[in-house]
Parts: structure tokens; C-alpha cells; sequence
């Protein structure tokens, strides 16, 4: 899961300047995602409310596909919103028979992580 605490606000209030606040969103979600495919996960999903479109954008920008809409089931800041239900697909597997790898057992120390990094297409 990456939880809505990796907003704008919450990357700029740890020092990053606001101008490159997305590019580090999408560098974590980049990261997570790498990791996800490692470890053996099938998809991922995000679950949005229809009034972050920000957010919907960002993630279908990301490869996620609008897989489901609940209607007015989301309750926000005293209103409530359609919740978009987004899925990534990790990894093309039939009849996926494996449980998922621990992260530690991807990333087995700092090198293998350097390697990881060194690896992502982030731009």
C-alpha cells in the first residue's frame, strides 16, 4: 500500500520543495512497485475517491486501470464521493501457486537495494 501520508504536503513538509514533490511520488511508487514485482505480487491497487483527481490521474499515469466504481461510499472532509477502485498488473502469472517473498528476502543487504535502484526507469 502506498497511504495517502505520501501527499504533496506530507513529501514537502520533509524538505522537498513543492516543484518536485510528483517526481518524488512517483519515484516512491516506482520503488514499491519494483519491490512488489520482486517479491512476487500479481497486482496492486489504489483505491481513490473521485474527488482527488489529482490522484486518479497520477495513478492511471502510472499504468493502473480503472477496474470499479462505488458509488457515494467514500466519506471525506463532510461529503460523500464515489471510491475508484485502480489495479496494477505486477506480474503475468496464470495460476500463481507461490506465496509473496518478505522484502528483506529481496533486498538482502544495501548492495542488492543499489543494484534495484540502479535498475528503475524513473523518467
Amino acid at each position: 500500500l502506498l497511504p495517502s501520508i505520501f501527499s504533496t504536503d506530507t513529501i514537502t513538509s520533509m524538505g522537498v520543495p513543492a516543484e518536485y514533490a510528483a517526481a518524488t511520488y512517483s519515484v516512491v511508487e516506482t520503488l514499491l512497485t519494483e519491490l512488489m514485482k520482486l517479491q512476487g505480487y500479481v497486482k496492486v491497487y489504489a483505491l481513490v475517491t473521485s474527488a482527488n483527481k489529482p490522484s486518479v490521474e497520477f495513478h492511471l499515469a502510472c499504468g493502473y486501470t480503472h477496474t470499479a466504481c462505488m458509488p457515494g461510499c467514500g466519506y471525506k472532509l463532510n461529503a460523500w464521493y464515489d471510491l475508484f477502485w485502480l489495479e496494477k498488473m505486477l506480474n503475468f502469472v496464470e495460476n500463481p501457486t507461490n506465496p509473496p517473498l518478505s522484502v528483506s528476502s529481496v533486498v538482502e543487504n544495501d548492495r542488492k537495494l543499489t543494484d534495484i535502484l540502479a535498475n528503475l526507469s524513473l523518467f
